[in-house]
Parts: C-alpha cells; sequence; structure tokens
C-alpha cells in the first residue's frame, strides 16, 4: 500500500528523480538565429579592471549606465558552441541547455 494516487508508481522523474546527473562535452544543435548581447573590446576591459579592483577612481552610474548601454545585440546564423555542459538524463534520454543561446537539447541516447 502506497500515498501515491491512482497510476503512479513513484519510479516518475518528479518523483524519483533523473537516472544520472553530471557533466559532459556537447556541441548545440540549434540551427534557428542566435541572438547574442556583447560588450566592445574596451568596455569589457574597463569591467575586468574594475571588478578586479584596478580602477582608482569611482566608476560613476553614469559610466556604468554608459557600458550597460554600449551593448550590443547581433546575431548569428547558427550557434556553434561546443563544450562541457550540466546534464541529466531519464528514460534513455540527455537533457541539456546550451549555455550560449539557452537551446534545451534531448538526445536519445540509445542511437548512440
Amino acid at each position: 500500500m502506497s500515498n501515491y494516487p491512482p497510476g503512479v508508481t513513484g519510479n516518475e522523474l518528479e518523483i524519483a528523480g533523473p537516472d544520472w546527473e553530471g557533466e559532459t562535452e556537447r556541441a548545440c544543435t540549434s540551427r534557428g538565429e542566435v541572438e547574442l548581447e556583447v560588450l566592445s573590446c574596451e568596455d569589457l576591459a574597463t569591467l575586468r579592471r574594475w571588478a578586479a579592483r584596478d580602477i582608482t577612481e569611482t566608476i560613476t552610474t553614469y559610466d556604468l549606465r554608459r557600458l550597460v548601454g554600449g551593448i550590443i545585440t547581433t546575431l548569428l546564423p547558427k550557434c556553434d558552441w561546443e563544450g562541457e555542459v550540466e546534464a541529466w538524463s531519464y528514460g534513455g534520454t540527455l537533457h541539456w541547455t546550451c549555455p550560449l543561446c539557452g537551446y534545451e537539447q534531448e538526445e536519445d541516447q540509445n542511437d548512440t
């Protein structure tokens, strides 16, 4: 006897959790346009120096607004990201999300 409703075994993902969780090497398979927000090299260097406290002068709210306002939106024809990702599998399907474009990936592990 269990406290589960009729038709629920307790082996479902929501109850039992994934079969596997960890890091794995993957390449994004998204073929849609990828929208990225980027800073100029100069603005990025300024932010890095400020974060490392190498800048002695205070960055004002105006300066931060100018830096954030300098963000450029660019479109890539597809995502070519490759690298290590956090992933999980359940029922023979591997799930992970591309850290660059946010595309949610599902791969049938039985096909490999």
